[in-house]
């Protein structure tokens, strides 16, 4: 066998046994002190894991005014009628060796939608708001959120995925609240507001 086979193999030994120490880690919720909110959900995601940021910046968010509990959860396990979390007694997760494209559902399935601007939010919403008479207006205010806010949020707060449209998806580590991050220089923005700037 050549030196430089060698070498490769040895390489890629070391690369494999850095990715098994890694992916441990993660399954183990990075057990240190600090424990990441909804990593039940993301068992077997860890390619996708290991790519996230820690959390850094102004993060956008349609959201209740005053911030109530969900508001932080990701909306697949909002309670609507009661706007309080989901009890889940088993987890729902993906199984080992899952692709990357299965891991980047389940985790934007998990994990609360962010965007990096207040009109990035929006946009998915524009045209259904458009639309809806006054009392569906209020029933998705409602349920769903009344506000625009903005949090600033650092790598102390947790970890982050950025996508190339401005959709951001943040893992917070337990305890993180929204109303202790949010932004001092900027004032919630009522929906209706949008509304109008889209209708005139």
């Amino acid at each position: 066998m050549s030196s430089s086979k060698k070498r490769h193999d040895v390489n890629l030994k070391r690369h494999k046994a850095h990715r098994k120490r890694l992916k441990k880690c993660l399954k183990d919720g990075m057990s240190s002190e600090k424990k990441f909110m909804f990593q039940e959900y993301l068992v077997n995601c860890e390619d996708v894991i290991s790519e996230m940021i820690p959390a850094e910046g102004r993060l956008f968010r349609l959201a209740h005014n005053p911030n109530v509990e969900i508001d932080i959860y990701p909306r697949s396990l909002w309670n609507y009628e009661s706007l309080t979390p989901k009890i889940i007694e088993l987890p729902n997760t993906i199984p080992t060796d899952s692709t990357i494209e299965d891991q980047q559902s389940q985790v934007k399935d998990y994990l609360p939608s962010f965007n990096i601007s207040e009109e990035g939010v929006v946009a998915p919403f524009l045209g259904r708001w458009n639309k809806m008479k006054a009392t569906k207006l209020m029933q998705f205010k409602s349920k769903k959120g009344s506000h625009v806010f903005a949090y600033d949020v650092r790598p102390e707060d947790g970890r982050m995925w950025v996508e190339s449209d401005g959709h951001v998806l943040f893992q917070p580590y337990e305890g993180f609240s929204l109303a202790d991050h949010m932004a001092s220089d900027f004032i919630p923005v009522p929906i209706e507001n949008y509304i109008q700037d889209e209708t005139e």
